[in-house]
């Protein structure tokens, strides 16, 4: 979906704002995707636009924002007698738009997987794992991050990395992989391996037949003053044996 970037920039503040529970924004993965909320990532495109990817209750909600923002502007122009025949049918689509966001997002589930942690007593790491079907594909949605201990003196480490890979195996095409990594930079990445169907396909979630699904992720310091001998070390491995999942 493509939307205003001013308008989705002044709604994405006032959601951090509002939200607890809002995600930390990550480093493009390899694919360009960005995570710019709980649920929502988005892409900057070669024609300046942007293309943005929600899935599950909190993306629900961020359409949600970001399409009612949109019709309210359109309806002040029309409630003056100001809106345009273009503006009018963008007004019709958006209420379709935003009528039937709570059906597409309920094939999608929310995170399957999440693992947080300490590592030597003073970095926390989280691991997420999410697999996401729907109607015309599926997508492994894959994050991994690192921080030190807000609260203690600073620790030098030597050497740190964080990975995170994600696949989605089609039955009737090549596998999908996506990795992104930071090396000796304390920094969250995140990986999306994103298949959609080809050709024909019929109104229903896809059969469990149809594709798996993996992730893999880990992160890893060695840090003498407070890992010793070995370097701390966390991964977490998900299979998805099913192109099928309950929300």
């Amino acid at each position: 979906m493509r939307v205003n970037e001013a308008i989705a920039a002044s709604l994405l503040l006032a959601f951090v704002s509002a939200s607890p529970l809002q995600a930390q924004v990550m480093q493009p993965d390899s694919s360009g995707w960005t995570q710019v909320a709980n649920g929502v990532f988005e892409r900057a495109d070669s024609d300046g636009s942007t293309t943005r990817m929600s899935y599950g209750a909190a993306g629900a909600r961020y359409d949600r924002a970001v399409i009612g923002a949109k019709i309210r502007q359109l309806e002040i122009l029309r409630d003056n007698g100001n809106a345009t025949e273009a503006q009018l049918a963008e007004l019709a689509d958006l209420d379709k738009a935003l009528s039937g966001i709570a059906d597409v997002k309920a094939v999608s589930p929310e995170p399957m997987t999440a693992t947080p942690g300490t590592l030597c007593g003073r970095f926390y790491y989280g691991l997420d794992s999410h697999f996401l079907v729907g109607v015309v594909g599926a997508t492994t949605v894959v994050r991994a991050g690192l921080s030190p201990d807000a609260f203690g003196p600073p620790v030098a480490y030597t050497d740190l990395t964080v990975y995170a890979r994600g696949t989605v195996d089609p039955s009737t095409a090549s596998p999908i992989t996506v990795s992104n990594s930071s090396v000796n930079n304390l920094n969250s990445v995140s990986a999306i391996a994103d298949w959609k169907q080809s050709g024909i396909f019929t109104p229903a979630v896809l059969p469990s037949s149809a594709c798996t699904g993996a992730s893999y992720a880990y992160v890893q310091v060695s840090a003498p003053s407070v890992c010793s001998p070995n370097p701390g070390f966390v991964s977490q491995t998900k299979t998805y044996s099913t192109c099928t999942q309950s929300p």
